[in-house]
């Protein structure tokens, strides 16, 4: 679906950074974020005092950069977790923080709507998180089981199971050449899952590790097949990430650091085994790396 997402939200006592993160956040996503200048900012565009016309010399900067790059908006969402999601379930609300929380863990993920979800919608998938699916239909049911046999996680709510888990949160069971992890809460502990998902899938096999940047999430998608990498970088602390190393999967030969207010700077790539590693000096508040194979 690519109908044109635009967020609408208000920023209480916003620094000049929380603007310009605004605005990354949403994009990231491949939304927009309706711009929403506080009572002080409107109060000093209208004095025309200097540091308000800068802040909106920056709003307006970050803005461009990203419509200059509106084709990130078509690459589509890299990593290894699918994460079925049911606006219409029992606990959409609930479930839709599941999302912020694996974000938070740094796993890049593909949120699947159960209306689309199917055998396509997982294809090149590691791992299936589908506790929405309360309870999952005969065909869903087929899919994920077909799933975990073919090598597949598939992590699952109680109703998954005839007789649920008790004396613990969640079991693990083999399935053909995979697993199903079965928890036992309707819906479960969505912070112990989170945690659990770094464990399950194994750090190395997520597809991206950040190292000394603990203020900064990130965003991770491709295109041309996976021909091109595009990691987005947003940095959440008020003083801008430094000396922080991102380690990608796969065998690039190039790299390519964007920002909206610096010019575009060609990286060092070290190469690993099986991966390859970008140093980046500094992160203000938002940065992409683009790879290509």
């Amino acid at each position: 679906d690519r109908r044109p997402v635009w967020l609408a939200h208000t920023l209480e006592k916003p620094s000049d950074e929380d603007y310009l993160r605004a605005i990354a956040d949403a994009a990231v996503a491949g939304g927009r974020w309706v711009i929403s200048p506080d009572p002080a900012l409107i109060a000093g565009l209208w004095r025309k005092r200097p540091e308000a016309l800068a802040l909106w010399r920056r709003v307006a900067s970050f803005l461009r950069f990203f419509e200059e790059h509106a084709d990130w908006r078509a690459f589509e969402p890299a990593g290894p977790l699918g994460i079925v999601y049911d606006r219409a379930g029992p606990n959409a609300e609930v479930s839709a923080e599941i999302l912020n929380l694996v974000a938070r863990r740094r796993i890049p993920y593909r949120v699947i709507p159960r209306r689309f979800f199917d055998s396509d919608s997982v294809r090149n998938l590691s791992a299936i998180l589908a506790t929405d699916l309360a309870p999952p239909t005969g065909q869903e049911r087929e899919f994920l089981r077909q799933f975990a046999e073919q090598g597949g996680l598939v992590v699952a709510g109680p109703s998954w199971s005839s007789t649920p888990p008790t004396g613990a949160d969640h079991v693990v069971s083999a399935a053909g050449k995979g697993r199903v992890v079965v928890y036992a809460g309707d819906p479960p502990d969505l912070e112990a899952v989170s945690r659990n998902m770094l464990s399950l899938l194994g750090r190395n096999n997520i597809g991206i590790r950040l190292f000394n940047a603990p203020s900064v999430l990130c965003g991770v998608s491709s295109a041309d097949s996976g021909r091109r990498l595009l990691v987005q970088l947003t940095n959440y602390a008020s003083t801008p990430s430094e000396a922080l190393t991102v380690r990608v999967t796969g065998d690039y030969r190039a790299a390519r650091l964007f920002a909206p207010e610096a010019a575009p700077a060609d990286m060092i790539s070290e190469k690993l085994e099986g991966a390859v590693q970008v140093r980046i000096r500094r992160i203000p508040v938002y940065a992409a790396l683009l790879l290509e194979r």
